[in-house]
Parts: C-alpha cells; sequence; structure tokens
C-alpha cells in the first residue's frame, strides 16, 4: 500500500533556506534520502505514521489463541460443517497491526475464514456490530493508541486470521501540520542532516566512508579522515530525532 510522505522535498530545501540555489541532481539526492529516512522513522515507531487514502484490510490474529487441548464451549455452524469454538484466555482483545486506530468501517468473524483462502467464507452473514458485538479501546473520541479492540460476549476466533478487519489508522496531513507537527519536523531535520553529511563524505578510511577532516599536498599526499562521523551517522535514526518520535512509537507490537 502506497503511503502518503510524512514531509515533502519542498519543506526540507525551505528548511535548509536553499531555495532556488539547490541543483536538480542535488535535488534527486534529497528526495532519495528523504524516502530513506521516512522509512527509518516509520520502521522505528512501529507503523506507518500517515494516513492511507484507502483503509486497511488485514486478517486476525497472526496467531493461534488458542492451545490444542483447550476445553471446548460453544459451536459454530458453517453449511454442512461444523466447528468447535475452545476457550481463549484473554482472547477478549485483538489487536490491530497498525496503532494510532481512528476508525474501523467493518469487522467480519469467520471460525472457517482461511484468510479469504475458503469459498464464501467472510461473507455478510459474518459481520459484526460495533458498540454490540465489540468495542474499540478509545484513548479520546477518535484517536485508539493501542490499536486493540475487545469483543463483548464470546471471544475473538481463536484461529488464525479469522477475523477480517477494515480500518483506518494513522495522522492526516493536516494533523502533521498542526498537533503532531513535531513529528514533520523530525523527519524534515533528520533528513537535512542526511543529506549535508552526504555532501562531505569523499573517501574511505580504515572502518568505513567518512568526512574528510585535513588534506596535505606536500611532497607526499596525505589524508585524515574524521571519526566523528559515526557519532552523527550511526546508519539509523539520530537520538535527536528518536526522542522527537518516540513521543508515537508504538509499544504494542
Amino acid at each position: 500500500m502506497a503511503m502518503p510522505e510524512i514531509c515533502t522535498v519542498a519543506e526540507c530545501v525551505a528548511y535548509m533556506s536553499a531555495g532556488d540555489s539547490i541543483t536538480t541532481a542535488q535535488r534527486s539526492l534529497l528526495e532519495f534520502i528523504k524516502n530513506a529516512t521516512e522509512a527509518d522513522a516509520r520502521s522505528f515507531c512501529r507503523h506507518n505514521i500517515t494516513q492511507p487514502t484507502t483503509p486497511y484490510v488485514h486478517f486476525l490474529p497472526d496467531r493461534r489463541m488458542s492451545s490444542l487441548d483447550a476445553p471446548l464451549i460453544m459451536a459454530e455452524v458453517y453449511g454442512n460443517k461444523v466447528v468447535g469454538v475452545t476457550e481463549v484466555t484473554h482472547g477478549e482483545a485483538l489487536q490491530c497491526p497498525q496503532a494510532f486506530l481512528r476508525s474501523i468501517a467493518e469487522i467480519r468473524a469467520d471460525y472457517l475464514g482461511y484468510a479469504g483462502d475458503r469459498s464464501g467464507s467472510f461473507d455478510s452473514t459474518t459481520i459484526i456490530t460495533s458498540g454490540v458485538d465489540y468495542f474499540i479501546d478509545w484513548d479520546e473520541v477518535g484517536l485508539c493508541r493501542s490499536g486493540i479492540v475487545y469483543r463483548t460476549g464470546p471471544n475473538w476466533p481463536p484461529l488464525p486470521r479469522s477475523v477480517k478487519c477494515t480500518y483506518t489508522s494513522g495522522f492526516t496531513a493536516a494533523e502533521l501540520d498542526a498537533e503532531y507537527n513535531f513529528v514533520k519536523f523530525a523527519v524534515i531535520e533528520e533528513t537535512v542532516m542526511r543529506f549535508k553529511l552526504a555532501k562531505t563524505r569523499q573517501g574511505t578510511g580504515s572502518d568505513g566512508v567518512y568526512p574528510v577532516k585535513s588534506e596535505s599536498f606536500g611532497q607526499e599526499y596525505s589524508v585524515t579522515y574524521s571519526d566523528a562521523a559515526q557519532k552523527y551517522y550511526p546508519g539509523s535514526l539520530s537520538a535527536e530525532c528518536a526522542v522527537r518520535l518516540e513521543r508515537i512509537q508504538s509499544v504494542y507490537q
């Protein structure tokens, strides 16, 4: 699924006050670095951050929620098949993979859903009702940080991929310009830092690629590389960026 960008190249250029001075080649490098930085930010936060234009459709849970010897508590009938429903410990909670849940369009629970592979699975009879069969773990109106949905009455089906959830998660562009602008700023600042560092990398030291610290063109050429590069470019997000993004990091995955 294509994700809306967290920030734009133009915003990064504006942050650098580069204006028309940035070349086409530099802009291409900046865009490449921005895309990589956004991917690192999403990975660090363990969710996609931005809100996609189309809802997520996920088959849940991702693993069996009961043991094979769990006691039988009820049965479900699907055509000419009877499915035994076993006891599930803490089976009332189901977590959507994407945190910062905003709304659920629909949930279908099918004990023989098989991730949609079975013919006729997840038909209209398997739709369950919000506020009757389940409810969202709202932190506030329109925002569920954990992405957890609680079942009322019976537990969620114990077999993997027996629940089909269509939902929306993440932040809108307007929110990233307002109350969550610290997220956009973190990515812009990280992108610009990486861009400037990429332009300074001119040679290879014994332990990798570092910025040149000094050069000598006397009788014999010599060059010294800065070992401070490790501190500023650890191969992942900088400490400053990580501190800002920790506020929206999912701890439930």
